[in-house]
């Protein structure tokens, strides 16, 4: 995936290659948008079992997902990216932590071609709490991939803290 190379990711790993229309659409719809919490659990706990399989991920000690702002949290009653994370934990038994915290509420990703919505997201984060020292490999959980603008400001930020390894796990991407 061109994610990895326009970072220095260790890992970049997706259930499914996103496609309008598609039962996976339909799903992730129902996770973000209907309040469908166990279809984040379910496909948590399939990224979990895939994760237990890749060798170049055992060596993972800590789940990160990627915040909501607080407005969005609140609106939506859960971060869907947490309840991944608990689904993948719930399989690795891997700790989760919310490292990064959202500064801005920012607009979704899914309006406009890809280079518009690359251009248009600039996605501040800020460190929440401290990478345990005993840590070496996180791990950056999201739903869906769409232009890497979020996952490279959550990287950036959280480069300047750390300097393990960084993978990044999601439902789908799109490109």
């Amino acid at each position: 995936m061109q994610l990895a190379y326009r970072m220095s990711l260790h890992s970049v790993q997706s259930l499914y290659f996103f496609q309008p229309k598609s039962i996976e659409q339909r799903a992730i719809h129902e996770l973000k948008y209907k309040k469908n919490m166990q279809i984040g659990n379910f496909f948590g706990k399939e990224m979990g079992k895939r994760l237990l399989k890749t060798p170049w991920l055992h060596d993972v000690d800590l789940l990160v997902p990627i915040p909501l702002h607080k407005n969005k949290e609140l609106e939506r009653g859960y971060n869907q990216s947490r309840v991944l994370c608990e689904g993948i934990s719930a399989e690795t038994k891997l700790p989760i932590s919310m490292v990064l915290k959202k500064q801005k509420a920012g607009k979704g990703a899914t309006k406009g071609n890809r280079m518009e919505r690359m251009n248009s997201r600039k996605i501040e984060f800020q460190i929440e709490s401290k990478i345990p020292p005993n840590v070496s490999h996180i791990l950056i959980v999201d739903d869906v991939i769409t232009t890497g603008a979020t996952l490279e400001s959550a990287f950036q930020v959280i480069r300047k803290e750390f300097q393990g390894k960084i993978s990044v796990v999601s439902i789908a991407h799109t490109f």
